[in-house]
Formats: C-alpha cells, sequence, structure tokens
C-alpha cells in the first residue's frame, strides 16, 4: 500500500549489521544456493533495511542497517514471521509524465530477478549515497534514473510525492517521485532505444528491456490491458497519480470524534464495577450495532438496556441514551483542516456507521457548516463495509470515485471504499498524523 507525504524524509545510516539467528541464516543459504542455480546473474552484494521508523509532524526519520541481497530476497519470495528479522527495505522511484501525457515505466529485462516485470524507474541504495551517516535519497534516484534511462534528474520537474509501505507480501519502504519531462512518448522512446543499443555494444547491463507507456486518464485501465507481472505498489500509483482528489468523505468515530466507550462510561459514574457494566451492556452490546443500523429505536434500546442493567444504574439509561455523544472529545486539528480545504474549494462529505442521534448533534455544531453532505447507517439501514452504502454516497452526492478520497479508522472500510473506485486513507486520530490527510489536498 502506498501513501501520500508531504513530509521531510531524514534516513539515517548506523552503519550495524543484521545479525539472523542461525536457523533462518541456512534457510536463506539453501534459498539462495537454488535460486542461483534458477538465475545465474544473481548477485548477493550488500543492501540494506530500516530497522526503526520515527515519525513526528514535519519529518518521517528511518534508521537503516547493513544486510544482504540474498536476505532481502528470501523475505520477498519466501517470507519472515519474525518483524524484528525483516529484511525491510528502502528503496527510491520515480513515475515519469511526457509533456504529451503519458506515464512511463519499465518492463524488465528477461535477465533480471523480476524478468519481463513493470515497474518504474528507481531501485535500491548503494554506498555512493552514504553521506557519513546520511543517505542522499535524491542522489540515489539520480543515478537509478541515470542508470535505467538515462535521464539527468536535473532536468525533471519532479517531488518526492508517495511513500510505499511494507506488506506481508511486499518488504519495502519506497520513496516515490512524480516528475514532469520536457518530452514527448516518442522522443523519449527513441532516446531509450539509442541508449539500450549502447548498452548491448559495450556488454553493459540492461536493467529495461524496453519503455510501457500509460495515457493519463486511463492509466490503470491501460496497465490491466498487459498480463507481464506487475510490482504491487504499481497500479495504486498509477490511480492515484492519475486522478485529482476534489472530495473528502470522512468517518466521525475516531476520525473527527473520539469513540471511546470506556470514557464515555466514566463521565456516568466512578466506580469501576459500574464503569465496566455500563460500557459493557450498553456501548459493546448487539443492540448498539442495531442502533447504527437502524433495526431498532432508541425508545426500544432504552427498555433492554434497563432490563439488563443493575437496579441502581436503570435510571441512568434516559441520560447515556440522550446525551452519550456529547461526551465525544472532538478532533479539533481535523476540524480545522476541513475549514482549510474548504476555502480552497475542496467538497467535504461524511459517512458513517452512526446512530441518528449522533447526526442531529452534528447538525448543531459549527462544523457542519462545511459539510456538502452527511451520509448515516442508521437512516439509510445498511452500513460500511457494505459496499452499497459507498454506492448510495456517490449516487446521492452525484460524485465520481476517483475524485474522492475516503477517510476511516477502519481498514475493512478504507479497503471497501477502494474497491468502489475512490481512494483510501486509514487514519486514527488517536494515533495518525494529520498531515497523511493534507498530503491529499493542494494547500
Amino acid at each position: 500500500m502506498i501513501k501520500r507525504n508531504n513530509r521531510t524524509i531524514d534516513l539515517q545510516y548506523t552503519g550495524n549489521v543484521k545479525n539472523l539467528p542461525e536457523k533462518l541464516q541456512e534457510k536463506i543459504n539453501d534459498f539462495w544456493y537454488k535460486a542461483t542455480q534458477e538465475s545465474p546473474n544473481l548477485y548477493n552484494g550488500e543492501d540494506y533495511l530500516v530497522d526503526e521508523v520515527i515519525e513526528d509532524e514535519n519529518q518521517i526519520t528511518m534508521r537503516i542497517s547493513k544486510s544482504n541481497y540474498a536476505h532481502y530476497l528470501y523475505d520477498e519470495r519466501v517470507g519472515i514471521e519474525d518483524e524484528m528479522y525483516r529484511s525491510i527495505t528502502p528503496w527510491s522511484g520515480i513515475l515519469l509524465l511526457t509533456n504529451d501525457n503519458y506515464w512511463v515505466c519499465g518492463q524488465m529485462d528477461k535477465t533480471t530477478s523480476y524478468p519481463e516485470g513493470f515497474q518504474i524507474p528507481g531501485g535500491g541504495f548503494d554506498k555512493k549515497e552514504f553521506n557519513g551517516t546520511h543517505i542522499d535519497l535524491v542522489q540515489n534516484l539520480k543515478r537509478e534514473l541515470k542508470e535505467e534511462v538515462n535521464l539527468n534528474l536535473d532536468d525533471v520537474d519532479y517531488e518526492f510525492k508517495y511513500i510505499e509501505c511494507p506488506t506481508k507480501k511486499r518488504n519495502v519502504y519506497g520513496f516515490l517521485a512524480i516528475g514532469n519531462i520536457n518530452m514527448s512518448k516518442n522522443e523519449l522512446l527513441n532516446h531509450f532505444e539509442e541508449y539500450k543499443k549502447y548498452l548491448e555494444d559495450n556488454n553493459l547491463e540492461v536493467e529495461f528491456d524496453k519503455l510501457v507507456f500509460f495515457k493519463k486518464g486511463n492509466a490503470v485501465n491501460d496497465l490491466d490491458s498487459y498480463n507481464n507481472p506487475k510490482r504491487p505498489y504499481l497500479r495504486e500509483l498509477l490511480f492515484e497519480a492519475d486522478n485529482e482528489i476534489k472530495n473528502f468523505v470522512f468517518d466521525f468515530g475516531n476520525v473527527i470524534f473520539n469513540w471511546n466507550p470506556d470514557y464515555i462510561a466514566t463521565q456516568y459514574t466512578d466506580n469501576d464495577d459500574d464503569r465496566i457494566e455500563i460500557r459493557d451492556s450498553i456501548f459493546k452490546a448487539q443492540e448498539w450495532k442495531l442502533l447504527d443500523n437502524g433495526k431498532l429505536t432508541y425508545d426500544e434500546a432504552k427498555k433492554i438496556y434497563k432490563s439488563r442493567l443493575s437496579d441502581h444504574l436503570r435510571p441512568k439509561v434516559d441520560e447515556i441514551m440522550d446525551e452519550w455523544f456529547e461526551k465525544m472529545p472532538i478532533n479539533q486539528e481535523l476540524c480545522d483542516l476541513i475549514r482549510e480545504l474548504k476555502k480552497h474549494n475542496y467538497h467535504i462529505y461524511a459517512l458513517s456507521n452512526s446512530h441518528k442521534a449522533l447526526y442531529d448533534y452534528v447538525k448543531k455544531l459549527d462544523i457542519a457548516n462545511y459539510f456538502d453532505g452527511i451520509l448515516i447507517s442508521a437512516i439509510e439501514v445498511m452500513m460500511k463495509p457494505n459496499k452499497e452504502i459507498y454506492e448510495r454516497l456517490l449516487e446521492r452526492f452525484d460524485l465520481i470515485p476517483e475524485e474522492c478520497l475516503f477517510i476511516d479508522d477502519s481498514e475493512k472500510n478504507v479497503m471497501s471504499a477502494m474497491e468502489c473506485g475512490m481512494h483510501g486513507l486509514v487514519y486514527n486520530m488517536n494515533t495518525s498524523n494529520i498531515n497523511d490527510i493534507s498530503a491529499y489536498a493542494d494547500l
């Protein structure tokens, strides 16, 4: 998965060597022997991995240690379960756009470790990019672009805009730039063919067998028309780069409001046993989901809760149900961002699994004035991650999915939005950085 980023990247080389358990090292050695039998051109040179990531509002710092390519390839192809010993490798790459609006990728040569696969120009770090304890990201990208396509990065109007984050299937941190070149598709193609001939005539390494072009505005469809293997980030990167965000769609719980049942329960008692009973018997009970889904009224829920709670807590039910939403702290930082987005002519929507009571409460708040539309599960009688509720949002407000960013604290909900054609961001007001959202806007 990739995410947009507008923070400074600081890569710090520690000089440490990653030591692996003996049994794991034996598995890697056996794997490497078999891999080199199949692909004799593989070379087990020095490689590097991310040991630690430190994030703040303005900067992402990554501490880099030393390993080798066999470790990386084993983790990529076989997988290492223990996070401590994974080879999460840093790399940089650039997605180029020609002056006649074609995105540029390369098809890897048959002799490489990713034969005939599609990827953007880029690759891992070399000692040449190390300046003491600092790793120069720009110099890395400059070298890779020159080696693979024979272009000078200084002639490219570029900006690092995305980070490819590690997953169980892809063990990397990728720093991805978007660049505009003053060459047409045909000019770049001719330039590359001349360069490739030079490499072949001088027995030099050929990494890209050919360039592949995807028309801006239809890039994902163009990509999908090929049967070649593709790096996991590529489709998402083309989708992100190819579509301009015009609409921000926010969840309520743990995005705009801090939904914490335990905290809310403490507002009605200072007794731990009572707090747990209120939390579990009301907020975490099945009836709460039925209220979210619009299949239970508040009067019906109150009767059920009163029959369930201890005698001394029953009188609190009406008070709790009539004002619980007022006890949720609001994310003021995000509200400020929403106001700023509106100033820059972005459209703001909400899509939340919530009770109608929360909807009525939100309408009384100042922040409601900044929303162009709100969709609540209890009113629609359907819930996320059911795709029908996303489709209803798009239809009701006449939205183009590729122009929408959906922000939710649930990965399942975000994935469903993306399957409906929207951009998606997993965000939690208690753990995430507000810049992860603002990176999608031109503020």
